[in-house]
């Protein structure tokens, strides 16, 4: 039977002789000290199970601070990587074309030379084809002169010839 402070307070005891019965008032008492004990021992035990939840709450609160501090840590991180990622990649891109600038302005300078050594050695084969034309066209001048002095002197000679064997 469990006692309640009402239950103390409105006990009664027999009254005797001499005043209430000893034994009874010894019983209750012990009794009552028994069940003050239990909740003295109880209250120890509960506050001593508060003390270690409360450090158990605190030490889990720890943790998850902790577990918060480190996925905005990680998250922050991986932002940031992110972000290096897409400088970098942005830096690689703007490389690249600059280098591909680079070779298209060096094709288009070779193409300018070649296009340049081109019209030179057009030109140059003109130039030569025409000095060969004037060559050539010299050459059949010399030549039909040539011709027409051999020609001459072959009508010369055939002439003196002729010349020669009617005076003979």
């Amino acid at each position: 039977m469990k006692i309640t402070p009402s239950d103390l307070q409105h006990q009664s005891f027999n009254v005797k002789f001499r005043g209430y019965d000893r034994e009874e008032v010894r019983a209750f008492l012990n009794f009552v000290s028994e069940e003050y004990e239990m909740l003295v021992s109880e209250g120890t035990r509960s506050r001593e199970e508060t003390v270690r939840l409360r450090e158990k709450l605190s030490d889990l609160e720890e943790r998850e601070r902790i577990l918060k501090d480190t996925l905005l840590s990680a998250q922050r991180m991986a932002d940031d990587l992110k972000e290096t990622a897409k400088k970098e990649a942005a830096l690689i891109v703007k490389e690249a074309e600059l280098r591909a600038d680079a070779v298209i302005e060096q094709a288009q300078h070779r193409l300018r030379k070649l296009q340049e050594e081109a019209a030179e050695v057009r030109l140059l084969r003109t130039t030569l084809e025409e000095k060969l034309q004037l060559y050539i066209n010299n050459l059949q001048k010399m030549l039909d002169m040539h011709q027409e002095e051999d020609s001459s002197q072959d009508r010369l000679s055939l002439f003196s010839r002729l010349q020669r064997r009617e005076k003979s």
